[in-house]
Parts: C-alpha cells; sequence; structure tokens
C-alpha cells in the first residue's frame, strides 16, 4: 500500500468512509488470506481500520466466515494477523468448510446453509435456532405450494386426457352410424 497513486488514494478514502458506515465487518477467511504478508494487504488494513474507527467496540462487530483452514491462534490459521485473538478462535463463527470428508453438493450446501444461519444470527443478534425455525416453516410453505402446483397441473392434465379419450370415443360412435 506504500507509494499509492491518486485513484489507489481515492478508493482508500472511499473504502475508510464505507468502513466508517459499516455495522459489521464481515471477513472471509482462508489459509490464502491469512498468508498474504508484505506490502498490499488490503485485509489487515480493512481490519485495523474497522477497529480504530470502531473503537472498544469494534470486535463484537467483526464476523469472521471461515471459508477454509482452521481457525486458531497459530501460524497456521485461516484468520487474518489482526483476529488471532482467542475472542475470535474461541467464538462459534460461521463455518463454510465441509467436515464429513464428503465434499460433494449437499455438502456444500449444507455447509453453507449454516454459516449464513450463524451469520444472520450475530448480524441480527437472534438466536440461531430461531432463524433455523424460520427457515423450516418458509421451506414448509414453498414444499405446500410446489406440492399444490403439482397437484393442479395433474389434475389438469387429467381432465384434458378424459376430454381426449371422450372425444375420440364420440367420434368412433359417430363414424360407426
Amino acid at each position: 500500500r506504500t507509494g499509492l497513486s491518486g485513484k489507489a488514494e481515492g478508493f482508500e478514502r472511499e473504502l475508510e468512509k464505507s468502513l466508517s458506515e459499516s455495522r459489521y465487518l464481515i471477513v472471509v477467511c482462508s489459509p490464502e488470506v491469512a498468508e498474504r504478508k508484505g506490502g498490499c494487504n488490503w485485509i489487515q488494513w480493512e481490519i485495523e481500520t474497522f477497529r480504530r474507527l470502531h473503537g472498544d467496540d469494534a470486535d463484537s462487530r467483526i464476523i469472521p466466515v471461515i471459508a477454509g483452514g482452521d481457525p486458531d491462534l497459530t501460524d497456521a490459521s485461516c484468520l487474518p494477523l489482526p483476529l488471532r485473538r482467542e475472542v475470535f478462535a474461541g467464538r462459534n463463527l460461521p463455518d463454510m468448510r465441509v467436515h464429513d470428508g464428503h465434499g460433494g453438493f449437499w455438502a456444500r450446501r449444507r455447509a453453507w446453509h449454516s454459516a449464513v444461519i450463524t451469520l444472520l444470527s450475530y448480524v441480527f443478534d437472534v438466536e440461531r435456532q430461531a432463524i433455523e425455525d424460520r427457515f423450516a416453516v418458509e421451506r414448509a410453505r414453498v414444499r405446500v405450494r410446489m406440492l399444490t402446483g403439482l397437484t393442479v397441473a395433474i389434475a389438469v392434465i387429467a381432465v384434458f386426457g378424459v376430454w381426449a379419450y371422450l372425444e375420440r370415443e364420440r367420434k368412433k360412435d359417430a363414424e360407426a352410424w
């Protein structure tokens, strides 16, 4: 970040303004992100700037989302250096990793779903189970709508099938006369 051009300095000011207006800072964490060292590490800059702008309350409003690696306090952590503190490593973080060893579509979908639920519970300060319950109610509502639509479609097809059969039989009877 040293020797920034005029455009980059304008970008930095705009980013700082956005960080000051943000209620939360969501940091997607992976070993690749955490390994970035030296010159241009915007992630560390964003975290440090958010902390500076939001003071003592900042750590409670930084939400690391784990995309890969382990969120511990070691050098191999997926957490960027400014987040390698007990306050983050000990928290129940939104986790997008697949834990059962099967990286198929459904396993990844469940992991992402779980991470989104956890993230929403942090942002809205609502118990995770309350959000899960709301999702379950909405899924049930969608299933009812889908089944209703499918039932109507089957009924319409059945009605047209019966009508077509009766028409064919009527034509046969008419030809027989």
